[in-house]
């Protein structure tokens, strides 16, 4: 698992994570991931995390779901919906 980048805006932080296919599943990369947010979320005084996923990423929605996120709505940016997971 790594980041393909972090950004921060205001009382937001963004975070793009990569896993290669012989991590998914792992309940290692799922401790990994919540160490890693909870840290985000101190270190940047944030109260909450947000997954933004594309509609057809199935895989990413249930990894999303597995780690804790709820789906709490859908957005459309140009071309690409999202699934909304907070």
């Amino acid at each position: 698992m790594r980041t393909s980048g972090l950004r921060r805006k205001k009382e937001t932080i963004e975070v793009g994570i990569w896993m290669g296919r012989a991590f998914w599943g792992s309940r290692a990369v799922q401790r990994i991931f919540n160490l890693f947010r909870d840290k985000l979320l101190q270190k940047y005084d944030l109260e909450r995390a947000v997954a933004n996923i594309d509609e057809n990423n199935l895989i990413a929605q249930r990894i999303a779901e597995s780690w804790g996120f709820r789906r709490i709505e859908r957005r459309k940016l140009g071309e690409i919906s999202y699934e909304i997971f907070r």
